[in-house]
């Protein structure tokens, strides 16, 4: 199993990231949010979290920049299989896929596109009680957004910056650390 690949980004499509590891390009599937955080760095060196599926007629490579992306994919692709898990991820926030299938909302998994009422339907039949803790954001992110909001930014703007400044920093960074990185965060 392929956990994780360190390697220069050559290429990156909304789909797929190539990364250049030893001389060997590794084409990796990613989610849209997954390519939203690697636009800016095609060209450097980066780390992908990786879950490989293998199949009889297929071996691919999912990558996340994040380590919880990734348990989360993990959780979902063997109960809706890979691509509807790639489009789930892509269009709703951890957070707001845990709400829609913890409280059947149909309404949230119908607006992803590839997802209709009968899916969405199965989704929540299948995954309901299985998130857990994978999807929820820690206090100081969490924290970190409120002080953002209450500077006079919107809620969508507070978490896209302090989700860019989480990138940067180690987890173990605290509150201070993560607000002065996330305000010098250009969105």
């Amino acid at each position: 199993m392929i956990e994780m690949i360190e390697g220069k980004l050559v290429d990156l499509t909304t789909s797929k990231a190539t990364l250049m590891v030893h001389g060997m390009g590794y084409g990796v599937f990613i989610t849209l949010t997954t390519f939203d955080r690697l636009i800016s760095k095609v060209g450097k060196e980066i780390v992908l979290f990786t879950t490989q599926i293998i199949r009889e007629d297929s071996n691919r490579l999912f990558g996340f920049t994040e380590k919880k992306e990734k348990e989360l994919f993990e959780i979902l692709f063997p109960e809706i299989g890979p691509k509807t898990t790639v489009s789930l991820l892509g269009h709703l926030s951890k957070e707001i896929l845990k709400e829609a299938i913890e409280f059947g909302q149909i309404e949230t998994l119908i607006r992803v596109p590839g997802i209709g009422k009968k899916s969405a339907e199965r989704i929540i039949l299948e995954l309901k009680g299985k998130l857990g803790e994978v999807c929820q954001e820690s206090s100081s992110s969490l924290d970190a957004v409120d002080a953002l909001v209450h500077l006079g930014y919107t809620a969508a703007e507070a978490r896209k910056k302090i989700q860019k400044a989480q990138e940067s920093l180690p987890a173990s960074a605290d509150l201070k650390e993560l607000l002065k990185v996330a305000l010098q965060v250009k969105t």
